[in-house]
């Protein structure tokens, strides 16, 4: 695993095991956000994360399929010149 990945999964288990720690945390939160029903903070702030890790994995799928575009045109234009020379 790439080390934006393994940062990723690692704060997420880090917050995993504040949490089982110190559950009395999210009472005090939702408590200072007005949350009424603090177990919602948690599933706000889970689905929250999930989103933004699709966003950004989206963006590095686009830039990756962009670079393999380019590669693949590069390949081709080279593979044409070794031909043209034959």
């Amino acid at each position: 695993m790439h080390g934006p990945y393994a940062v990723w999964w690692l704060l997420v288990a880090l917050c995993a095991i504040v949490l089982a720690i110190f559950p009395q945390l999210v009472d005090w939160v939702a408590l200072k956000l007005g949350v009424t029903y603090p177990p919602t903070l948690i599933l706000v702030l889970a689905i929250s994360m999930i989103l933004v890790r699709m966003l950004t994995m989206d963006m590095a799928l686009t830039r990756k399929e962009s670079k393999i575009r380019r590669l693949t045109q590069k390949v081709a234009m080279l593979e044409d010149v070794m031909n043209k020379g034959k």
